[in-house]
C-alpha cells in the first residue's frame, strides 16, 4: 500500500497490526487520528496544558514501546482508558502529596513550639538528605517547600511540566519520608539507651 493508503479511511485495526511490524507511518496516523480527543480529555480534568501534553506523549511512547507485545484491538477505547487511568493516578498523587505535606506541616510547626534544640537538628538533617537528592528534584522541592511556589508557577520558571514538578516532588517526599523513618528509628534507639 501506498502512503496515501495511511488516511482516515484506513482502520485503526490495520494500523495497528502495520504498527506491530514497526511501521512508523502507521504510528504517525494513529497519533494524529487520536491525539486532540486524548489530549482534550486529559485537559478537560486537569485544566493543564503542559500536564495534558505529558500524559497523551507517554501513552504514546507506551504503545510505541509495547507495539509487539500489546494487541490493541479497539486503539480509541484502549486511549481513553489509559488517559483515564492516567488522570487517576495523578489526580490520586496530587491528592496524598497534599494530604502528607498537611500533616508535616502540623508536626513541623508542633515541634518547632515543643522542642526547639530537637527542630534544629532535624532541620540540619533534612538539609543534608536534600543534598543527597539529584539536583533538578532538590531545586524543584525547595521552590515548594521554602520559597512557597505553586506547581505551575514553577513549572513556569524551570521551563518543565507541571506533572514532571509533580512527579520530582513526588519522588523527594518520598525518598525524604523513607530516610526519615531510618533516621528517627535511630534516634529512638540511640535516646533509649542514653
Amino acid at each position: 500500500m501506498k502512503d496515501r493508503d495511511l488516511g482516515p479511511t484506513l482502520a485503526d485495526l490495520e494500523l495497528m497490526n502495520r504498527l506491530a511490524n514497526d511501521d512508523e507511518k502507521a504510528f504517525l496516523a494513529i497519533y494524529q487520528r487520536h491525539w486532540l480527543t486524548m489530549y482534550q480529555l486529559a485537559y478537560g480534568v486537569l485544566r493543564e496544558r503542559d500536564a495534558a501534553e505529558d500524559i497523551v506523549q507517554d501513552i504514546f511512547l507506551s504503545i510505541w514501546s509495547r507495539r509487539k507485545v500489546v494487541k490493541i484491538v479497539n486503539i480509541e477505547a484502549y486511549l481513553h482508558q489509559s488517559v483515564r487511568f492516567s488522570l487517576s493516578k495523578i489526580m490520586r498523587n496530587r491528592r496524598s502529596d497534599r494530604l502528607f505535606h498537611e500533616r508535616l506541616n502540623m508536626a513541623t510547626i508542633e515541634l518547632l513550639y515543643t522542642h526547639p534544640a530537637l527542630f534544629k537538628e532535624n532541620e540540619e538533617l533534612l538539609r543534608v538528605l536534600l543534598d543527597e537528592l539529584p539536583d533538578d528534584c532538590r531545586e524543584i522541592f525547595e521552590l515548594s517547600r521554602e520559597e512557597e511556589l505553586t506547581y505551575s508557577e514553577i513549572s513556569e520558571k524551570m521551563g518543565i511540566s507541571s506533572a514532571t514538578v509533580a512527579k520530582k516532588i513526588s519522588r523527594a517526599l518520598a525518598f525524604l519520608r523513607a530516610r526519615l523513618q531510618i533516621e528517627f528509628c535511630l534516634f529512638l534507639v540511640l535516646h533509649a539507651f542514653n
